[in-house]
């Protein structure tokens, strides 16, 4: 049995796997308490209706997505799985901390004498995986199917090989069946400098590098007359010194005998398999979209150090129930990217966000045909299966450009906020036509076709200033939250018309054209900065983030000071921009980011966020006990802004952070949430896997108000 955790992600490099809640992974479910309501009638008992645990473990098909060599694939945290008709390769990524020097890692178990032609995949899984990977469409590989086995038969004559997945883990069993003869088993290991068996009685592998895996003594037994029988038996290492096999005492050779070895992968943990879930969106059906960035390993053709790490963004649809897959989808080049925000429309197009660094990102009827220097950003529109782009294009000039959130009008336009140092970002009917400084906010809007710009614009002053999310309400005016350093940022009709620390959030609205309708200051004498937005339907801003600030402004507050040394903050602005309706603190007495921001139909706010606030505000929660050295959170607030309607704790005995909300329409009263942990005890609820597979996982978590 192989054994080891496997985080959210790609292929091609490989597969895409998470850890909802999915909390992101994954749902089903119960309540975890029954409603309650204090005597205002505001407050209520959230239910964790379904916590997504990991997607289960995936056997990819090999469709051309990889060398051809491979025939299935199965990727972990800082390694793959490759299956071939000559052996099993595993590839990963040593880091410095497995006693040894960082570097590739390649292990090929193969049986002595034998070739692995038999190969079937077993248990066909819902969903497909798409690879839209590179800019030459004719590479792209659509359509995938995906299993829950693979298994070699006739490895030896009567033995046959399989490999599955359980929860996190990946495992394989030898199948030794009636009369046949088990002495025949018997494994070369290539790509290890020897082979040892330790007083524990497991086998171990010694890399090159440094560092071991570790098949542990294996678990033998029988399947009889519905009892497992245990058998006694232990791996031998052959006169070769890089081959072993097993010796078992006697047993029914009348029934089929199980070996289940489990090789301990631990050594690649840490390796740079970290996955982020960074945004998500939900639609009237209540299935969840979630972006973020994966990576996996690439299978090594000719040297060890072609086994390298893939960072792309991924796009997966998790159906109502949070049981499974509707598609994923891997979008990138050879370079690095990540996805950052996301969208939905009516139709079921899927819209994505985010930057690249890949001179091959796939673009397709683009604004933007071509990559310029540095980082650029990118926007792109899947169509309802997530198997083929109907818009990707570049977007960015020749310094760095990142975007950081999108939203669409009712028109299905695009409109992107994010970060650019380029002086020549391109601009279109624009509030303000330059970069008056080092790097300045960006807002951009694409037509529906993706070919062409509606408006585009800088934001900013002479210093430094960042866009991190943005809002677009049902007239098809854009709100965007961000920070400045800049003395002059561009200010209309503003509640705070003067920078009063050494930066400050800002909240800016521009009208469908792009013009500039208002744009405040937001903050104190320290440090402010806005991460979250979003508009209700009287064109009201709800913005948090995090301040460092004393004297943040703060109107009929729920907390009217700061506890901690960063407190996150919840503030409505009026529709005018140049009033507060309420604004306040919210943390405890260590530190606390409010990072997305969600508005219901009657004004009650749903913020996700981080905290390392043991005495974080919770009522009617989930979970009502700091667990680990971060948690995440989820509090919603009344429309006042004066009081808590719930509040909760959402994490394990590690670090989990929350990164992304969206509510369920119509109601917009379930909250679907994603973010990262790697808490191997993240709270799971009715989930298709139950834990997370190892380094960062995504989570993806649905709670019922």
């Amino acid at each position: 049995m192989l054994s080891w955790r496997t985080p959210m992600v790609k292929y091609k490099r490989g597969f895409l796997l998470y850890c909802i809640c999915i909390a992101a992974a994954c749902f089903g479910v119960h309540f975890l308490g029954g409603p309650g309501r204090a005597s205002s009638g505001e407050f209520t008992t959230p239910r964790l209706q379904q916590t997504y645990g990991s997607i289960p473990l995936h056997f990819m098909e090999n469709r051309g997505q990889l060398d051809s060599q491979v025939k299935f694939h199965a990727q972990g945290p800082g390694y793959g799985l490759f299956f071939t008709s000559q052996g099993v390769v595993l590839a990963g990524w040593v880091p410095p901390e497995a006693r040894g020097r960082p570097g590739a890692a390649v292990i090929k178990i193969s049986p002595e004498g034998q070739a692995l032609a038999s190969l079937r995949p077993e248990t066909p899984l819902p969903g497909k995986i798409n690879y839209l990977l590179g800019n030459d469409p004719r590479k792209w590989r659509t359509q995938v199917p995906a299993y829950a086995a693979v298994r070699y038969h006739e490895v030896f004559p009567g033995i046959d090989l399989k490999f599955y997945g359980t929860g996190p883990q990946v495992e394989y069993d030898l199948i030794i069946k009636p009369r046949a003869e088990p002495s025949q088993a018997k494994f070369r290991v290539d790509g290890v400098w020897a082979l040892e068996i330790t007083p524990e009685g497991d086998l171990a592998m010694r890399l090159p590098r440094g560092g071991s895996l570790v098949q542990k003594k294996p678990v033998i037994y029988q399947e009889i007359a519905g009892r497992q029988v245990a058998r006694e038996g232990k791996f031998k290492i052959l006169d070769e010194g890089l081959s072993y096999g097993f010796e078992l005492a006697a047993y029914d050779r009348s029934f089929p005998l199980i070996i289940d070895p489990r090789i301990n992968y631990s050594t690649f943990l840490g390796g740079g398999s970290d996955d982020q879930g960074l945004a998500i969106a939900v639609d009237a059906g209540g299935n969840a979209y979630v972006t973020g960035q994966t990576f996996s390993v690439g299978f090594p053709v000719t040297r060890v150090e072609d086994s390298i790490f893939f960072p792309e963004v991924f796009v997966t649809k998790i159906n109502p129930k949070g049981k499974g897959l509707a598609f994923s989808v891997f979008l990138g080049g050879k370079g690095a990217e990540a996805g950052t925000g996301i969208a939905v429309d009516g139709g079921s197009n899927v819209y994505v966000t985010g930057w690249t660094d890949s001179l091959d990102f796939p673009v397709k009827n683009a604004f933007q045909p071509t990559k310029n220097p540095g980082v650029d950003a990118f926007v792109a529109k899947l169509n309802p299966s997530g198997s083929d782009l109907v818009f990707s294009t570049f977007l960015g000039g020749t310094g760095d450009d990142r975007a950081a959130g999108l939203a669409l009008t009712a028109a299905g336009q695009a409109t992107v906020a994010g970060t650019t140092n380029s002086d020549d970002f391109p601009v279109a009917n624009a509030a303000q036509a330059i970069n008056l400084g080092g790097t300045a906010a960006f807002v951009t809007r694409l037509d529906a076709s993706g070919n062409s710009l509606v408006f585009s614009t800088f934001l900013g002053g002479s210093k430094n200033d960042e866009g991190h999310a943005l809002a677009v309400d049902g007239g098809g005016n854009t709100y965007v939250t961000g920070a400045t350093t800049s003395l002059n940022f561009p200010t209309k009709n503003a509640f705070q018309g003067n920078n009063l620390g050494a930066q400050n959030a800002f909240v800016t609205k521009l009208g469908p054209a792009g013009g500039l309708v208002f744009s405040t200051f937001l903050g104190g004498n320290s440090t402010d900065i806005g991460r979250g937005i979003a508009v209700n339907l009287m064109g009201q801003a709800f913005v948090t983030g995090d301040t460092t600030s004393l004297n943040f402004p703060v109107k009929t507050a729920f907390q009217g000071f700061k506890r901690g040394g960063r407190d996150a903050f919840v503030t409505r602005l009026a529709a005018a921009g140049n009033s507060l309706i309420f604004s306040t603190f919210l943390g405890g007495s260590n530190n606390d980011q409010g990072f997305a921001i969600s508005v219901s139909g009657t004004s009650q706010t749903t913020v996700v966020g981080v905290t390392s606030s043991f005495d974080f505000p919770v009522r009617s929660a989930v979970q009502r006990v700091f667990r680990g050295s971060t948690d995440a959170f989820v509090t919603r607030l009344s429309a006042n802004g004066r009081s808590l309607v719930y509040s909760t704790f959402l994490g394990g005995q590690k670090d989990d952070q929350a990164q992304g909300v969206a509510l369920l329409p119509p109601a917009l009263t379930t909250a679907f949430v994603t973010g990262i942990t790697n808490s191997f005890d993240f709270p799971i609820r009715s989930a298709f896997q139950p834990s997370i597979r190892g380094g960062n996982d995504v989570f993806v978590t649905r709670i019922n108000p």
